[in-house]
C-alpha cells in the first residue's frame, strides 16, 4: 500500500473476560511502542454485551489507565445461541467488524489479546492485489492429519 497506511488498516481484538482485556492493553501498547508504520492504526476492542455487564466498564478503565489513543470500544452483540459454540463469539466479532469497516479500511488485521507486537506487522496489510490475507501464528500443522479421525477436541466443534 502506499501513502498514509494508518487511513487504511483497522487492528480488531475480541475482549471477554477482565484478563482479556488487561492482555488487550499490552497488545495495543507493544502496536503503539514498536508496530512502526501500523503504530498509529486504529484500534478496535470489541466485548461481548452478555453475560459480564461490568466488561465494558472495565475495558473502558483499562484503556483509559493505560492512556491509549485512537481506541474504539465495541459493544458486541452476540446471539446467545451462537455464543453457546466455541468460536461463536469470535465469529461474530469478525463479522460485525468486517461489517463496521465496509469501504472505509482497506485492511481489517485481526489479532488475539495475548499476542505481542515486537515489530512492524507489515506483512499483514494487504496489498493492492489482494482482496483477502490469512497469517498463521503457528509454525507447524497443529492440527489432526487429514488421514485420521477427527480428536475429541474437533469431534467436539462438529457436533
Amino acid at each position: 500500500m502506499t501513502g498514509d497506511r494508518r487511513d487504511g488498516v483497522v487492528v480488531c481484538v475480541l475482549v471477554c473476560d477482565r484478563d482479556d482485556a488487561a492482555s488487550a492493553a499490552l497488545l495495543i501498547r507493544s502496536l503503539r511502542d514498536f508496530g512502526g508504520g501500523l503504530s498509529a492504526s486504529e484500534v478496535w476492542v470489541m466485548f461481548p454485551s452478555e453475560g459480564e455487564g461490568e466488561l465494558g466498564a472495565v475495558l473502558r478503565e483499562d484503556l483509559d489507565a493505560a492512556q491509549l489513543e485512537e481506541i474504539r470500544a465495541i459493544e458486541l452483540e452476540v446471539e446467545s445461541d451462537v455464543a453457546r459454540y466455541p468460536f461463536g463469539r469470535k465469529t461474530a466479532a469478525c463479522a460485525q467488524a468486517e461489517s463496521l469497516a465496509g469501504g472505509r479500511y482497506r485492511t481489517l488485521i485481526w489479532m488475539a489479546p495475548q499476542c505481542l507486537v515486537t515489530g512492524e506487522p507489515d506483512l499483514l496489510a494487504l496489498k493492492e492485489s489482494a482482496g483477502a490475507s490469512f497469517r498463521a501464528v503457528h509454525v507447524r500443522n497443529i492440527g489432526s492429519p487429514s488421514s485420521s479421525e477427527p480428536d475429541a477436541f474437533w469431534q467436539a466443534v462438529y457436533s
